[in-house]
């Protein structure tokens, strides 16, 4: 037996969901979405509005099921797949996320702002590999996008390619050199190499951009430990154990130095 319809009602049900939502009644939107799908079980702006306004209202489990019937009735609409793999990320399942953006960077290759997002979500899944060759399309496509070389930079810092990291943090300080994390970032990369000095001087410069940043004090110390410079060193601890960094604190407990 063919599944009731009657598109007409649907659609009445549809535009007062519109309406509702449009006053901000969320809760009564939402019964006239779910009454227009029910009324049309092919009515695909139904779907996709529902899904829309359960994703708004922090019901994401939901919202995936209609944006996967909505993918049902039309495969090839992006922007769907788009909205699911959102809702995705917010339940925690990067598998399906990326899955999602697998389905969307195949229907609009040249979209570089997909890839970016599909690489964030491959981050999270530890698939550094996969996340670089992300961000270096997405650098392909749109070289202006400079941020990109921060996170891409991150990624190579994490699977152990500290020169490439350099290089990426390196390009985006030329250009940026005011943002303090970069240059921690880029420091705790030359401490990987060894280049303890370089290290330090990129601590140094993040401490006088940002004197309350944590991180830098702690890292500054572990490369001045690297350099036998321990008086020094413990006082960076100090400081970023004052500071709230549990690393550093952790440390210095092993260490049994007051801090």
């Amino acid at each position: 037996m063919a599944p009731f319809r009657n598109p007409e009602f649907a659609r009445a049900y549809h535009r007062k969901g519109a309406a509702c939502r449009d006053i901000g009644n969320n809760e009564l939107a939402l019964k006239n979405y779910t009454r227009s799908t029910e009324l049309d079980c092919e009515f695909l702006d139904a779907f996709l509005d529902l899904g829309d306004l359960l994703r708004d209202m922090g019901q994401a489990q939901r919202a995936a099921e209609n944006y996967t019937k909505a993918i049902e009735l039309d495969p090839t609409r992006a922007e769907t797949y788009i909205s699911r793999a959102h809702v995705y990320g917010t339940l925690g399942e990067y598998e399906l996320e990326v899955a999602d953006y697998d389905s969307a960077i195949t229907l609009m290759p040249h979209n570089p702002i997909l890839y970016g997002r599909r690489g964030a979500a491959l981050i999270l899944l530890k698939r550094y590999d996969e996340a670089i060759d992300d961000y270096s399309t997405l650098l392909a496509l749109k070289p202006t996008f400079l941020w990109v070389r921060v996170i891409r930079g991150d990624a190579y810092a994490a699977i152990g390619m500290n020169e490439e990291a350099i290089e990426d943090y390196t390009v985006f300080i030329d250009l940026h050199p005011e943002y303090a994390e970069t240059y921690v970032s880029r420091g705790k990369a030359w401490h990987s190499l060894g280049e303890y000095g370089k290290a330090i001087e990129d601590h140094d410069q993040a401490i006088e951009l940002s004197p309350d940043l944590a991180e830098a004090y702690y890292h500054r110390g572990l490369s001045r430990d690297g350099l036998k410079m321990t008086m020094p060193a413990i006082a960076d601890y100090r400081m970023a154990a004052q500071l709230g960094d549990k690393n550093a604190q952790k440390l210095l407990k092993k260490r049994k130095i007051l801090h």
